[in-house]
């Protein structure tokens, strides 16, 4: 089982589980777990396997997430969830619902996933500078399925933040969020980021997208530059389809680590998602 944090009442009406990224942990939903459970809703973060108080056992694979969300859930007595999936998140909480179809309806009541993707990562992303040389182009492939399944550590170099800051935010983005990737980054097995990372070449969970039967809101930024909002309007397309879509968010000037970037905006839409089709625990009243 992994490890997870589990913060508000017992016996709270909504459950909300974040799901955190490939280069995550629970500490990056903090600031939603405080603020959830602050109004009385049960909020519970897991670090996946390899990350943060996890330790990583046997094989590490998309399904084995969406095993390990299951075992949780199980675990945590959760009777309903709210399941919010950032990047690597987003696509387990895809793959469980492929594994458990005939289930969603009962043990899901919203979804919302951020800044993630259903297909083709490799091949979408902007991370390389685009006036790059034109030589360069028939070796990013290659290139990109290197970067992401290499199971090496960050570089203790002065360089470090600024990597973090063009891999995983915008260039408007405080130091101090920066500085707090890095930290969470660093903290991850460098193995599991590999095995995790060889995964999304070529992976495809779009069976689990449309299995998706419950109001689910999609929300990414602008400055994606990992999973850029093309992803996020192909979800949105085939949840529309289902008939699921709940609402396609944009953030501008943000980039992939929103819930930390954008804190507020983020619960924002996080509380309209629940508000909105679960009954809300008493809440202070909004400015």
């Amino acid at each position: 089982l992994p490890a997870w944090v589990d913060v508000g009442p017992a016996d709270a009406k909504t459950t909300l589980v974040f799901l955190h990224g490939i280069g995550g942990g629970k500490k990056g939903f903090q600031s939603s777990v405080d603020y959830f459970a602050g109004l009385g809703y049960r909020a519970l973060a897991w670090d996946m396997p390899g990350y943060g108080d996890s330790p990583l056992t046997g094989t590490l694979s998309f399904a084995s997430l969406a095993q390990s969300l299951e075992l949780m859930l199980d675990a945590a007595q959760v009777q309903k969830a709210v399941l919010v999936g950032h990047s690597l998140g987003g696509i387990t909480v895809q793959a469980w619902a492929d594994q458990h179809a005939d289930e969603v309806n009962e043990r899901v009541s919203a979804v919302v996933l951020q800044s993630t993707a259903v297909t083709n990562v490799i091949g979408r992303h902007k991370l390389f500078d685009e006036n790059r040389p034109a030589y360069t182009k028939p070796f990013e492939h290659m290139t990109g399925v290197l970067f992401v399944s290499a199971p090496a550590p960050l570089p203790p170099a002065p360089q470090t933040p600024q990597i973090v800051r063009q891999i995983t935010m915008a260039p408007t983005t405080r130091g101090a969020h920066v500085a707090f990737v890095e930290d969470m980054v660093k903290s991850c097995s460098p193995i599991a980021r590999g095995l995790l990372g060889h995964g999304m070449v070529g992976f495809d969970v779009s069976t689990g997208t449309t299995a998706l039967t419950v109001p689910t809101t999609v929300i990414v930024g602008t400055e994606d530059r990992l999973l850029p909002p093309v992803h996020s309007h192909e979800i949105a397309a085939l949840l529309e389809q289902a008939g699921a879509l709940r609402r396609l968010v944009i953030l501008d000037d943000i980039g992939h680590m929103l819930s930390v970037e954008a804190s507020e905006a983020f619960n924002e839409v996080l509380d309209e998602a629940i508000g909105l089709h679960i009954d809300p625990a008493p809440a202070a009243e909004k400015a």
